[in-house]
């Protein structure tokens, strides 16, 4: 992702109500985040949320998406 990219979004993603949990890595990918969303609408989640980015005219070179039904631990402290 272009460094422009990143600044319009990182601050979009901390705004945004689905967003969860958000990282700035170092890697394949420059940001990894978790959405929640209604099971019966998963699909619909995700393409309302790859329109929302390009609305804000960033277009992530990869975009991998892994669908998670459960989680049954989480640790956020070190």
């Amino acid at each position: 992702m272009h460094p422009n990219e990143l600044e319009r979004v990182v601050p979009f993603l901390k705004e945004h109500d689905r967003v969860k949990l958000l990282w700035k890595t170092y890697g394949t990918h420059d940001i990894v985040l978790a959405i929640l969303c209604d099971r019966d609408y998963i699909g619909s989640c995700i393409h309302d949320f790859r329109k929302e980015l390009a609305e804000l005219g960033v277009k992530p070179a990869r975009f991998d998406v892994s669908i998670s039904m459960s989680w049954e631990k989480m640790q956020l402290r070190a």
